[in-house]
């Protein structure tokens, strides 16, 4: 099924700046920035991997490579990358009627 997306600046002022401020909490946080520089290094660490990940695919630490390309993304993220299904865009719509 094939879907149409709807970009972000769809979304009000407020509920623009309440999203972007939501998913920039999330990048900011040490877990997030340890899980996407270990999905960016190609393996997870011995700390956090699990028995289904065979022994040749983890190793002692994530790459400063892959912390420094994440800092990177995390510095010039912008809400205006992402898109939504219709649905999405119609709840805000519902919200705004009956509030």
């Amino acid at each position: 099924m094939n879907v149409s997306k709807v970009p972000a600046n769809v979304l009000s002022p407020a509920h623009h700046r309440m999203l972007r401020d939501a998913i920039t909490r999330i990048l900011d946080t040490s877990v997030a920035r340890e899980a996407y520089a270990q999905i960016l290094d190609g393996a997870p660490t011995l700390f956090n991997s699990h028995s289904t990940v065979g022994k040749h695919n983890r190793h002692a630490e994530t790459g400063d490579e892959a912390y420094q390309v994440y800092d990177a993304f995390r510095t010039t993220f912008s809400l205006d990358i992402l898109s939504f299904a219709p649905p999405v865009f119609l709840l805000q719509l519902s919200c705004l009627v009956y509030s």
